[in-house]
Formats: C-alpha cells, sequence, structure tokens
C-alpha cells in the first residue's frame, strides 16, 4: 500500500527561513571553535549514523511499497523539521507525511526525555 495525498504546490522560487528559538539570539561565533574542535568525534559519529539509520530506513519503506522514495527520505532524516518540510513541497514529496513523520518525533523525544534524564543523571 503506498501512501498518497493531494498536495498543494508553493509558488517557487520559495524562500527558506530557519529559525533556532532558544529565548536568545543563537549564531555560529569563531567562540565556539574550541568546543566544535572538543566534540568533533561525537558530533560528526552521531550525525553518520542518524542519517545512516534514516537513509537505510527510507529504503525498506520503498521497498516495501509502503512509501515513495523522496518522502521516505525526508521524513527519516533527523532533524531540521522546517527545512525538510519546506524541501518537500518543493521536491514534489508528501510534506504531510514529512510533517507527520517529524511531528511524531518530536512529541516522543519531549516524552521520553524526563524518563532518559531522570534514569541517567
Amino acid at each position: 500500500m503506498r501512501v498518497k495525498t493531494i498536495e498543494r504546490r508553493m509558488p517557487t522560487p520559495t524562500r527558506v527561513t530557519v529559525e533556532v528559538n532558544t529565548g536568545k539570539k543563537s549564531f555560529f561565533q569563531p567562540a565556539m571553535l574550541p568546543v566544535l574542535k572538543k566534540i568533533f568525534f561525537p558530533v560528526l559519529t552521531s550525525t553518520v549514523t542518524l542519517v545512516g539509520v534514516g537513509i537505510l530506513l527510507a529504503l525498506v519503506f520503498t521497498r516495501m511499497g509502503v512509501l515513495d522514495a523522496p518522502s521516505a527520505y525526508l521524513g527519516t532524516s533527523p532533524g531540521a523539521m522546517s527545512a525538510l518540510i519546506v524541501l518537500a513541497f518543493e521536491s514534489g514529496s508528501s510534506a504531510t507525511l514529512v510533517v507527520c513523520f517529524h511531528f511524531f518525533r518530536v512529541v516522543f523525544v519531549i516524552l521520553t526525555a524526563p524518563l532518559f534524564l531522570k534514569l541517567f543523571s
């Protein structure tokens, strides 16, 4: 069973704005370089692992015939929800499906974080 949705296309070109809302202005500063050097290996390892698992899941869902490849990849890609939703619109993928994947993931993390922090603190 393949998921099909009717999408409204956003006009092209679409401007993409990615915002990090921390309550303070957040942007890259040269003072961050020493920290980045210190955590480079964990950041690189987790990034490659998460993206790799997302690609594998997208391949599995596509081969099973459950999802189309672009929607599966954008849905299973970690983070960057706002950018990936716009990319789904621009690429003709199912933006609704991508929103559902990312929304569920964010809610799941929010609900499980207190338990994880309590168990491992």
